[in-house]
Order: structure tokens, then C-alpha cells, then sequence
């Protein structure tokens, strides 16, 4: 099966690239399952865990083999849908990219919706921690 999503322009190659570190969401079978039947855009998601999973590990391997540093940045469904709540923000695919920024911010000072004390209570990344796979 086809997967649904390629790289995105931003990451695609252009050179140079040894160096960059990004991070991709990563999920337990339970946390995905609760992330994809909240999301906005869960039409843009496989349709499976095990189908995003295999997207995802292919995608670690495009990255790595370019040069691209990547880290796994384990998403709890339950921090991560309450603070869409408290923070009014839908969950779809920016939501998601720009939790996982704040989780790798080490100064946890990345905005969401424009609001830099929003991620006060997201802790720093903690290299994979809880994650399968």
C-alpha cells in the first residue's frame, strides 16, 4: 500500500543537510488510536497504527540515511489533547508539529498560537522515552 504521506518539502533533499536534527511525533498503538479519532484531519492519517508505523520507521530511514538527525518525540494523547483544550487549538497536523517542537526545546519557550507561556507546562524532551518501536 501506498503510504499516504511523503516528505515534506521542507525536509526533502536540498544538500547540505549533515547536521540537521528534527523531530518526529511518535506514538504508542494507545496514544495514536485516541490522537487519530480527535483529530481534525484524521482523513489525512492512515487508516491504521501499524500503517503509520511502517510510514514512520521508512520516513526515520529516508531522514537518517540523508544525514538528518531524528529524534523520536513520544506523544501522551492525554497531555497533548488537554492542552489543545486549555489552549483552544484544534488537533491537527500544526498543533501536532509544534508540540513536538516544544518538546524539544530545551528553553520550553516555542509559542503555540502565538502564546509563549502555552508550553510552560510541557516538560523537555526526554529522548525517547515511553516510546515502542
Amino acid at each position: 500500500m501506498k503510504p499516504k504521506h511523503k516528505l515534506p518539502p521542507r525536509l526533502s533533499p536540498k544538500g547540505g543537510e549533515a547536521g540537521v536534527h528534527v523531530g518526529v511525533s511518535w506514538y504508542t498503538a494507545e496514544n495514536w488510536e485516541k490522537v487519530k479519532a480527535s483529530a481534525k484531519d484524521s482523513e489525512l492519517l492512515e487508516a491504521t497504527f501499524d500503517e503509520w508505523q511502517a510510514m514512520a520507521q521508512n520516513s526515520l530511514r529516508e531522514l537518517s540515511a540523508r544525514g538528518i538527525r531524528v529524534e523520536k518525540v513520544c506523544i501522551d494523547a492525554g497531555e497533548f489533547l488537554s492542552l489543545c483544550l486549555a489552549e483552544s487549538a484544534s488537533n491537527e497536523a500544526p498543533s501536532r508539529a509544534q508540540f513536538v517542537s516544544a518538546k524539544m526545546s530545551k528553553a520550553g519557550d516555542t509559542n503555540w498560537s502565538g502564546r509563549p507561556e502555552a508550553f510552560a507546562l510541557v516538560p523537555p524532551l526526554m529522548s525517547n522515552v515511553g516510546c515502542e518501536g
